[in-house]
């Protein structure tokens, strides 16, 4: 039989005030530094995270949600994934479960009820087809919005397959001259090119493959950043002018904008991006870098909410 005591937490073998300690210890460093500092084992560090996480984790964190981030990340090779949720308000991580797949998403939308699910107004996310399949079932009232990163770098994506294609297709060496050099030039709007790549510009003539290229991507590039009122219309009208391009590249982005056409939109009337999401993900593969990787799921979504949830612990008191 096993009491209770106000000192120790359950199935532990340390006091409440060293976990909390080794806790604090681990929001600010490695699992092997606390483990040396302390005396302990890696994994028991581990462990202790997981019980003071269990503690302390705010449960209302998962009520009152008006806006959300959802991303996933990569723990382990062999795609092994996390879904993190981030609230856009608090800007703390409530939410991870191990996985990418719609059917993950789901269940967080089926934790936090039906009622909470109706009142999510803004869920930001990449052009995930599983989140966007999730979200479009599960939340009524949600308006998706697509980050301006993903969609931005799709033009890019799409300008440097038509180099990369001229490249294998040219034959003459005043082809091949045009075409040298470009990729870095291209890559660069045109009000940020410097002299030296405006050279290389001024080569591509406009009435060419490469030179059209540039031009569409830079139109979509224009209405994403200005976002006029009539924003719908200049999009419509630029996934004509890439249709009828002739360049497969940007005829297969014309299809995919008008795919999501609601969430591009989305990015210029809620002025709203999945940045949030990013961050928290670079700060998660900073945890996994730091603890040279993790081999299973449990530990590091006991250290993601340990460094992100929004967990404060007492002050270390060192005597």
């Amino acid at each position: 039989m096993t009491e209770a005591v106000p000192w120790a937490r359950h199935d532990s073998d340390f006091t409440r005030s060293f976990e909390d300690a080794v806790a604090l210890l681990a929001q600010q460093t490695s699992k092997t530094a606390v483990a040396v500092l302390t005396g302990i084992s890696g994994p028991t560090v581990g462990n202790i995270a997981e019980r003071v996480v269990a503690e302390h984790l705010d449960p209302d964190r998962l009520r009152g949600i008006k806006r959300i981030a959802v991303d996933e990340i990569s723990f382990r090779k062999r795609h092994r994934y996390l879904t993190v949720v981030t609230d856009h308000d608090s800007r703390k991580v409530i939410w991870v479960a191990e996985g990418k797949s719609s059917d993950v998403l789901k269940s967080f939308f089926t934790e936090i009820g039906p009622d909470a699910c109706e009142a999510i107004e803004i869920a930001t996310i990449d052009m995930s087809a599983a989140y966007r399949k999730a979200i479009l079932e599960e939340l009524p009232n949600a308006t998706i919005v697509f980050d301006h990163f993903h969609v931005a770098k799709l033009p890019n994506v799409a300008r440097n397959e038509v180099r990369r294609e001229l490249v294998r297709n040219a034959e003459t060496a005043q082809q091949k001259k045009v075409i040298k050099g470009t990729m870095w030039p291209l890559l660069h709007r045109l009000e940020n090119t410097n002299d030296k790549h405006m050279e290389v510009i001024n080569r591509v003539r406009l009435d060419q493959s490469l030179g059209r290229a540039y031009m569409i991507k830079e139109e979509l590039l224009d209405i994403l950043r200005n976002g006029q009122p009539n924003a719908a219309f200049h999009l419509k009208r630029w996934m004509g002018w890439a249709a009828r391009s002739r360049l497969k590249p940007f005829v297969r982005l014309a299809r995919t904008i008008r795919d999501h056409l609601d969430g591009v939109l989305a990015i210029l009337s809620e002025r709203i991006t999945n940045g949030l999401a990013e961050g928290v993900n670079n700060k998660i593969r900073l945890l996994s870098h730091r603890a040279f990787g993790f081999h299973s799921a449990p530990p590091l979504i006991a250290t993601i909410f340990l460094c992100c949830g929004g967990i404060t612990l007492p002050d270390l008191q060192l005597l």
